[in-house]
């Protein structure tokens, strides 16, 4: 018998990968693995230094209770003095005159439904987070002003990115049952995010405050003058009738006078 090699039952396995063969390459070429785990690294290192954390604060608003708006219903705003047309009935020959009379409509009223609105509106209006933006700019807090203003952006466009900051969610569904909206605001501090939200609700309510103030004011003035309108109406009247029967009581004594009358037409006994 002959030895040949047994290779016609045996076929080769190309692809198999040889280990050995990887840890030589690997090897060889290992200062590209290190070189791309310390680039991964570079950058997640300056992506934790170049990025800003953004903190979000949030504020519950809900309706005020009765109690608290007492000085809005007061028992004297109740009702409205109104002047009307009225018409003497024992004087039909006589024009028209006005005279008082007490509508049902009040002066003023101002019920928690009607506060929590307002209020709501002006919280979310664009004209008082403005106003808020420009107060704050005028303030003497730094830090705060680099922190809602960049300098490679317009005032217009430092503006529309600090109204973005806020934002506001009312209650759906099942929470529909409770009266409440949610503002929340946006800022790299979270101190002065909390700070900065504390003082624009603050600031928004004492806005709408001056604007029920205000439109209370108007109203009660507008009352007072149509009062002090129908008191001097009326005074005018009763001097005019104090003349006139002072003038026929002249003339009647003028007349007595005359014809020697000394003593009444008529006797009450």
């Amino acid at each position: 018998m002959s030895d040949q090699p047994l290779t016609g039952n045996q076929p080769q396995r190309d692809d198999e990968i040889d280990l050995f063969d990887l840890i030589d390459d690997v090897r060889d070429k290992w200062r590209w693995v290190v070189g791309l785990a310390l680039f991964g690294l570079v950058v997640a290192a300056l992506y934790v230094v170049v990025a800003t954390p953004v903190y979000r604060t949030e504020a519950v608003i809900k309706d005020a209770p009765a109690s608290d708006l007492v000085a809005f219903n007061q028992p004297a705003l109740r009702t409205t003095l109104i002047l009307e047309a009225r018409k003497d009935v024992e004087k039909e020959d006589e024009e028209d005159d006005e005279g008082p009379s007490l509508s049902a409509e009040p002066v003023f009223e101002l019920d928690s439904e009607q506060a929590f609105m307002g209020a709501r509106a002006v919280v979310r209006s664009v004209s008082t987070r403005k106003a808020f933006y420009q107060s704050l700019m005028q303030g003497s807090d730094e830090t705060l002003k680099a922190l809602i203003y960049d300098a490679e952006y317009t005032d217009e466009q430092n503006l529309a990115l600090f109204l973005e900051r806020f934002g506001f969610s009312d209650p759906s569904g099942k929470q529909l049952l409770d009266v409440y909206f949610t503002v929340t605001f946006e800022l790299a501090d979270a101190e002065r995010a909390t700070r900065v939200l504390n003082d624009y609700v603050a600031f928004a309510l004492g806005r709408y405050d001056r604007q029920i103030r205000s439109e209370l004011g108007r109203k009660l003035s507008a009352q007072l003058q149509l009062n002090e309108s129908w008191a001097d109406s009326l005074r005018a009247t009763y001097h005019a009738e104090k003349r006139r029967r002072i003038i026929e009581l002249k003339e009647a004594a003028e007349i007595a006078k005359v014809i020697g009358q000394s003593q009444p037409f008529y006797n009450s006994n």
